[in-house]
């Protein structure tokens, strides 16, 4: 098991198995505008999760975030529906 803390979108923290998401699209984050994202599906949290990660520092370092979305959207930026969960 791989933990991950995930904000979902009551603004609750719940942690799940990082290793059982299903990786759906890439893209850039619309929550974290500049970040590289990719959208995955959690079967723990029935629901689409972006993986989002900031551009590297001076330093080279970088912060991530995990951030429940809802279907509109995964639609509206990545174009994905919960048909194309593989």
């Amino acid at each position: 098991m791989i933990p991950l803390k995930v904000k979902c979108l009551n603004g609750a923290q719940k942690q799940i198995d990082m290793s059982t998401l299903k990786r759906v699209a890439k893209g850039v984050s619309q929550i974290h505008p500049g970040w590289s994202s990719t959208l995955t599906f959690s079967e723990e949290l029935s629901a689409f999760v972006e993986l989002s990660g900031a551009p590297p520092d001076i330093k080279g370092n970088s912060e991530g975030a995990s951030n429940e979305v809802d279907d509109a959207y995964a639609k509206h930026v990545y174009g994905k529906t919960r048909q194309d969960v593989p």
